[in-house]
């Protein structure tokens, strides 16, 4: 019954840093794309400034981090690693 108790907390940790990293990446690349005429810019160089975004906190081996685009399509726009598959 222990395990089943610490596997639990472990997810509900787990599902709390990545909705907070989520919160905290949106509010940061909303922040980069405010002004309209340098929105598109700012998404193109969003491959090299995603790791500089991403608090230490949310850094943990085997993670990805992969922001994708808010459109039907959903294409990848970033991701750390970027070697990533």
């Amino acid at each position: 019954m222990q395990v089943v108790d610490q596997t639990r907390q472990k997810r509900l940790v787990i599902r709390h840093d990545i909705s907070a990293l989520a919160d905290l990446l949106a509010e940061r690349i909303d922040r980069l794309t405010t002004v309209r005429h340098e929105r598109q810019k700012a998404v193109e160089s969003l491959p090299t400034l995603l790791p500089d975004l991403i608090p230490s906190w949310a850094t943990a081996s085997g993670r990805h981090v992969i922001v994708t685009s808010a459109g039907i399509d959903r294409h990848i726009l970033a991701r750390v690693p970027a070697d990533a598959d």
